[in-house]
């Protein structure tokens, strides 16, 4: 077969690691050694139905890897998106496109209902009874039974076609009703059409869209081809075509059909391409492959049945989307509402960006199992800007709906980056973004002012939303190579500073004058984008320490956490909101303030308490993915916090063994052999076989691979809890973090008289800035010196200076001047760095160089020559 041999080709030219054979099943008991055995055939596994009851609102049909189709049941009452509801035993038909849980009424194009009897005059009312109890629900196949029994649907998919095998009683009315106008959204004014082909193909397009209430639609046109002739046609108005079959003789009719969104003959032309035999099963098996192409780069071992399940379900749910919206033939329409073709080397064009949503951690995941259609992604996402000057926030099909806030791309094309992915032109990519992250356009539409203010006036999200695409396009422009703008970027990226409001301290709305409005708590109305005051809290996912200082340290910033995940789901607006996207990875925030088994505990109940593997529990959207992929990465025991790094942080691991199979050729191997349902606390971590207290993995391991072995147990431990064991934090950071050890911390440090006993030459290698404003070397002497004796001669690689504003006091207070020396014998020094005009909160000091003793020598103590020297950290990096 063809569409067999792409399959399979595909697969060897991806490089992808995979596992599967044939009619294999998923692994049970137990491996020779007497460890857990690992999953492999991870789509054997994947229940399509988890996650679409309640409202979670995925869908549970047929589809391909990131496919054009979604061929999926429609029923009378209608989920947002999946258009699929569990308790609903009446069938509109099934829809060829779907989406996965995008809060809004979505798709659900052109259902095609299988029944037994005459054409009806009311197209979009006719119904069928449905059988949930008969329903077969895997990655790409689908299956159920409808009137009363009767008839048995079968589905799978191509990229770009589906395919049917359909089951029959024994009838001369046999009989395929297409509703056209059976889309959701779909409004008087949007045209539909059908044509008989022949006798035995029919085609016909629907324009529909209006996403969230937009104006913006697009047309889908469907061509569908039957293997034996239909014995009547009719097209009914502009509403349905009914075409019926005599199955006395032979009850299996099966059916092909391609969609496009450019031409009913790209239609047609689509499912030649990639079907054009009849073999539903080899079809059925080459996409079942194919999703375990995807899957099997994560193998797990141990973990509970359901919990496997759940896990490469949710797997399965970041491969549905965005999705492929050019033909086979290259075309697609673009965002200027033109014919465009994929350039060379781009086998697909995608749509479909949940911006808001998948930033956080959706395209992190998609990157690390599929960076060939992220990279793809990514050249899309360049396309966009190419054909508009600007990529949406939220981007459905080719249209900027302005569904959401935001400059999500930023963040995803980093995200994608730092996993592997790689665009057509990543240069390009980065330049549009940041023209567009810069400069007043359709999705930042006041970004001279902002920079003005240092905040969106009286719009906390937004300006969290900003601050933290700056941060994530700093990263991708350093890697890039671009230091200027990651520099400007990183600065940005500080401005949730100028909305904490010093009386509250809450992220507050602040007047263009600088006055705040002081919300309490439990605030919903002040431009809290779908939460609350207190759920937008802590959503400043790369300076925690700095956001730690201003709630009063460590210790009160612990207490707020722990009121705040007393439940997760907006029981209340000052409980936590974990089911929705914009506070996505705060249960992480204990790993900055040394609390880490708070994490561990808060996690495990998230999990166990949040998810489950039946249809019908989520209490939220899954958002095109996005909360599937939250809980992958938490039950692998890491989560990419820092946007636009590969660093994770740490939480115990759910399954007793996770091998990544990463785009180097290389593996990533986490071992816990005691987790279960009572041990998810650490006791101790090993990274390559070297014992670490560090609660985070830096992200070379996700090129290098590696192992990291995690000891689990019952109780909490102290384990990552000491200053210096938290991930790395940026405020105001010039670049990523140095490589090695900071062989500075905590070592023998002296200098010139302090200004306070609390404020000794100690405190500036205690490995914390979130202490308080004591937590500092202070000294007002008139010859101000630091100096600290690294114990041996030393290779030092860098320095990092983390001056008074990292500590939380005014930026006017940040060392203007100052060198650093080394030295073999603390008595003659070599001036290595020599740092003037200096403003940022930290600073980074490249070097090569060594020496046993490093000494920092304080020439101007603030922005006006001011005479007091405030240093919260002197690092040194060997």
């Amino acid at each position: 077969m063809v569409a067999v041999a792409a399959a399979v080709a595909l697969t060897v030219a991806g490089g992808v690691h995979s596992a599967y054979a044939a009619g294999g099943q998923a692994a049970e008991g137990q491996a020779a050694n007497g460890k857990a055995a690992l999953v492999t055939d991870p789509a054997s596994l994947v229940n399509t139905k988890i996650m679409t009851g309640n409202s979670g609102n995925d869908f549970p049909g047929a589809q391909a890897p990131f496919g054009m189709i979604q061929w999926s049941p429609n029923m009378q009452n209608r989920s947002a998106g999946g258009n699929y509801d569990n308790s609903s035993t009446s069938l509109r038909g099934y829809a060829l496109t779907n989406l996965a849980g995008p809060g809004c009424d979505a798709m659900g194009d052109d259902p095609i209902m299988p029944l037994v009897g005459a054409a009806p005059t009311n197209v979009a009312g006719t119904m069928v009874s449905y059988d949930h109890a008969s329903e077969i629900a895997n990655a790409g196949y689908f299956s159920a039974k409808s009137s009363g029994g009767q008839v048995r649907t079968e589905l799978t998919a191509t990229t770009r076609s589906g395919m049917a095998r359909i089951t029959y009683p024994a009838s001369t009315q046999a009989a395929i009703l297409v509703k056209l106008r059976d889309t959701p959204t779909i409004r008087a004014a949007d045209p539909s059409s059908g044509k008989i082909v022949s006798d035995t193909e029919i085609s016909g397009t629907t324009t529909s869209g209006h996403f969230c209430g937009d104006v913006a639609t697009y047309t889908v046109h469907f061509d569908v081809v039957f293997d034996h002739p239909f014995t009547t046609s009719k097209v009914i108005g502009s509403d349905g075509i009914y075409v019926s079959f005599d199955t006395t003789a032979n009850q299996v009719v099966q059916a092909k059909v391609g969609i496009s969104f450019v031409s009913d003959a790209n239609a047609k032309a689509n499912w030649q391409a990639e079907n054009p035999n009849w073999d539903f099963d080899a079809i059925k098996n080459a996409t079942h492959t194919a999703f375990n192409d995807h899957l099997s780069r994560i193998d797990i071992a141990g973990g509970t049945a359901d919990q496997q399940k759940l896990f490469y379900t949710s797997l399965y749910h970041v491969l549905n989307h965005p999705n492929v919206v050019s033909d086979a033939n290259g075309q697609y329409l673009g965002y200027d509402k033109a014919v465009h073709t994929t350039i060379a080397g781009q086998s697909a064009h995608y749509e479909n960006f949940s911006g808001w949503d998948i930033y956080h951690n959706e395209a992190s995941l998609a990157a690390l199992v599929a960076p060939r259609e992220t990279g793809e992604m990514s050249t899309s996402l360049m396309q966009a800007y190419e054909q508009a000057g600007a990529i949406p926030q939220w981007g459905f099909m080719n249209s900027f709906n302005g569904v959401m806030i935001g400059d999500s791309a930023p963040a995803i094309a980093a995200e994608y980056h730092a996993f592997g992915a790689r665009g057509a032109n990543d240069q390009t990519l980065l330049a549009d973004l940041v023209k567009q992250a810069t400069t007043n356009n359709r999705v930042r539409g006041n970004s001279t002012t902002y920079d003005s203010l240092g905040y969106t006036a009286n719009d906390p999200s937004l300006t969290i939303e900003w601050t933290q695409q700056d941060f994530a396009l700093s990263r991708l422009a350093y890697a890039l190579g671009d230091t200027a703008h990651g520099d400007l970027l990183t600065k940005r990226s500080l401005y949730w500073k100028n909305i904490v409001d010093p009386q509250t301290g809450l992220l507050s709305p602040r007047a263009s004058n600088g006055t705040f409005t002081h919300v309490t708590p439990s605030d919903t109305t002040h431009n809290y984008v779908e939460g609350s005051a207190a759920q937008y809290r802590f959503q400043v996912p790369n300076d925690q320490p700095a956001l730690a200082s201003r709630l009063g340290g460590d210790t009160a910033t612990n207490a707020l956490l722990d009121d705040l995940f007393k439940s997760f789901n907006d029981e209340s607006p000052t409980r936590a909101f974990l089911t929705n996207e914009f506070s996505q990875g705060q249960q992480w925030f204990y790993n900055w303030t040394h609390a880490p088994s708070h994490t561990q505990e808060v996690v495990h109940r998230w999990l166990t308490t949040t998810y489950a593997a039946t249809c019908c529990t989520y209490p939220n959207n899954d958002d095109l993915g996005t909360m599937s992929s939250q809980y992958v990465w938490a039950a692998m025991g890491i989560y990419p916090e820092n946007l636009g790094t590969a660093d994770v942080t740490l939480n115990a691991p759910t399954f007793t063994q996770v091998d990544i199979h990463l785009l180097s050729g290389n593996t990533l191997t986490i071992t816990a052999p005691q987790a279960s349902a009572a041990n998810y606390y650490i006791q101790s971590l090993s990274v390559n076989g070297a014992a670490s207290t560090k609660t985070w993995l830096p992200g070379s391991l996700f090129t290098t691979g590696g192992t990291v072995a995690f000891t689990l147990g019952s109780a909490a431990s102290t384990w990552g809890s000491a200053l210096g064991d938290e991930p790395p934090s940026y405020d105001g950071t010039t670049g990523p973090p140095p490589a090695g050890s900071n062989v500075a911390l905590n070592k023998p440090a002296t200098g010139s008289a302090s200004c306070n006993a609390n404020e000794a030459p100690a405190k500036a290698v205690n490995g914390s800035v979130g202490g308080g404003n004591s937590d500092k070397w202070c000294s007002a002497a008139a010859t101000k010196f630091l100096q600290v004796d690294l114990g041996a001669t030393t290779a030092i690689t860098s320095f990092t200076v983390r001056h008074a504003q990292s500590g939380g006091e005014q930026a006017a207070y940040n060392t203007r001047d100052f060198d650093l020396q080394v030295s073999a014998d603390g008595v003659n020094f070599t001036t290595v760095v020599q740092a003037r005009g200096n403003t940022a909160a930290v600073t980074s000091h490249p070097v090569t160089t060594s020496g046993r003793y490093v000494r920092l020598n304080v020439i101007a103590g603030d922005q006006t020559a001011g005479t007091v020297a405030r240093i919260y950290e002197l690092e040194v990096y060997a």
